[in-house]
């Protein structure tokens, strides 16, 4: 539990500065709502997350367009 009060705000502090200045209203919104909902985050790999129906901040940028993710809210 206090890894994961250390870990998550520093993970969303280096997505925002990979990603520079944005508008990630949506998924602050739906992250914050999955949260109180007792969702948790989960490493999940290098996923391209544009094949999913989720909201998104992409850590990289494939040469195809891909949008990769590597953690994602997850009901426990």
């Amino acid at each position: 539990m206090i890894k994961n009060l250390i870990i998550l705000p520093l993970f969303f502090l280096i997505l925002i500065s990979c990603r520079g200045p944005a508008n990630y209203e949506k998924f602050f919104e739906v992250a914050n709502e999955q949260m109180n909902a007792g969702y948790q985050w989960h490493y999940v790999g290098m996923k391209d997350a544009t094949k999913e129906n989720i909201e998104f901040i992409p850590i990289e940028t494939g040469t195809n367009g891909e949008k990769y993710i590597h953690f994602q809210l997850r009901k426990p």
